[in-house]
């Protein structure tokens, strides 16, 4: 593992401290992060009345900010939903956010 990445909690201060210092404090330095599209099938459809929000920490390579990035593998199924059901569980989501390195860069 090059660059450990340090865990943390789901605070924006807490993601905002991680930023890499030594990084330049450019417009133009954007990591990407990729990530596979979210494909629903049915024929049941799930509605959750409330979201988890997680944060992984990514090695940015020098950068101060991340942006998620869908892979493109065409167009997703034609789905027909015959049945609605309302979750008791929360859905969740990922957010991405840079990490410092061990070497501090």
């Amino acid at each position: 593992m090059a660059n450990p990445v340090p865990e943390m909690g789901n605070d924006p201060a807490a993601r905002g401290a991680l930023n890499n210092p030594a990084a330049p404090d450019e417009s133009g330095c954007t990591a990407t992060q990729r990530v596979a599209p979210h494909w629903t099938f049915g024929p049941t459809s799930t509605v959750w009345t409330s979201t988890a929000t997680s944060t992984e920490s990514v090695d940015c390579g020098g950068c101060n900010e991340v942006e998620a990035s869908t892979f493109f593998l065409g167009m997703g199924p034609v789905v027909s939903f015959t049945t609605t059901i309302t979750a008791e569980t929360a859905s969740t989501t990922t957010v991405f956010a840079c990490a410092t390195s061990a070497a501090g860069q």
